[in-house]
Formats: structure tokens, sequence, C-alpha cells
């Protein structure tokens, strides 16, 4: 699973890419009064775009980010040690960015149950493996801007949407499957002692073989 974690490494490409005020958005810096937040909100906005939420603490920022921020707006890094994070002044600049880029918080039960749920005609275009579906629900909460939650959060509602996901599979295909065929593999599954050799799924091809195992 690739859930979105800043690096300590980038290169000049990757933070351009990434890390690069836009003219809009130097235009919303203006909005900060003191000049020792300045520089802390930039941060915060470009990783918050990064990620798809906010970085937990500071020291998950790497020093190469907050350098390529602090040239951009010729502040010294300085600042950024005294910006406090998880304060009132935080809080209040995270309202700001997600008005800004039209995300809504997780908390949001309502919209975090659409994200996780998955219509009928679109379980058999889902990924059968784990990670993969991982990414797909990362991919997800991005597109419907929605925040990522925590990571063992995420992990947590994605094994329950990955559990019913199957559960929904199991219904698809078992409702395509003819009561003949359901009671010959059911039939084929059964243990039996004198079994040498597990069975040939390329039977099911053949059913002049159901009656034979019914």
């Amino acid at each position: 699973m690739n859930y979105p974690k800043i690096k300590l490494n980038y290169s000049d490409s990757e933070l351009k890419d990434y890390f690069t005020l836009s003219y809009e958005e130097k235009k919303l810096l203006k909005k900060i009064r003191k000049e020792t937040n300045v520089l802390g909100f930039a941060v915060l906005l470009k990783t918050y775009q990064y990620l798809g939420c906010a970085p937990q603490t500071k020291k998950m920022i790497s020093s190469i980010i907050i350098d390529w921020i602090a040239k951009q707006l010729k502040l010294s890094v300085k600042t950024f040690v005294q910006y406090r994070w998880k304060s009132r002044i935080f809080k209040f600049h995270l309202s700001m960015i997600r008005e800004y880029t039209k995300y809504s918080s997780y908390v949001e039960k309502k919209a975090i149950k659409e994200i996780l749920f998955f219509k009928p005609n679109e379980i058999l275009k889902l990924p059968v493996n784990r990670s993969s579906f991982y990414k797909l629900l990362i991919e997800k909460f991005r597109k419907n801007k929605m925040e990522l939650p925590l990571e063992k959060k995420f992990i947590r509602l994605a094994n329950s949407s990955f559990n019913n996901v199957n559960i929904q599979l199991f219904h698809v295909i078992s409702e395509k499957i003819s009561p003949e065929l359901k009671l010959f593999i059911n039939k084929s599954l059964k243990k039996n002692k004198s079994d040498i050799v597990p069975f040939d799924w390329s039977l099911l091809k053949d059913k002049s073989l159901w009656n034979q195992h019914s």
C-alpha cells in the first residue's frame, strides 16, 4: 500500500511540481497577518495538498521542503520553528486551507461511507489484490476531495471495505452460477482421502461432466 508520506529527499523537479506556490496561493498568504505564521501556513498548505491531509507533526516535514518554500517567500527557515503545530492558529489555518482546496474533513461519516461503498456493477471491476484496493481507495478519497484519515484509521476502514466487497463479489458470482454448477463445485471441494491429485478446475468447461460429480 502506498499511503502518502513525506520523503526525506526530493529532486528539484519534484519540489517544483509539488511544493511551488502558485500565484493564487501567494495571494492567499497575504491574509496571514503575522510574518512568523506565513511560512508555517505555506508549508501546511503545500504538504496538505501533497498528502491529502495535514501532517501529524512538524518533524514529519523534510527540511528540504521547508527550505524550498522559504526561498520562494524570501523568509528565513527559522520562522518555521516559531510556528506552533496543532495550536489554535494552526487549526484556523487548516480551516482556511480546507475552504481554499474545497476538501472536507474525514470526520464527516456520511461522506466516508460513500467513498467506502461500491455499487454492484462496480464490484467485478475492482482489484482483488488488497494493496491495489488500498491504492484505489486513496485515489477515491482524493477524487472526492475528502481528507485521508490517519494511516491506522485508514487501514481499518480499508480492510472493512475490502471484506465487504469480497462478500458482495461472492453474491454477484453466485447469482451468475447455475444450480447444477454450484452443486458440482460443492462436491468437488469436498476432501476425499482417496484423492491423490488436486481437482482439475479446467473440467468446469466440460458441462457433460457436471452430472458425474453430482
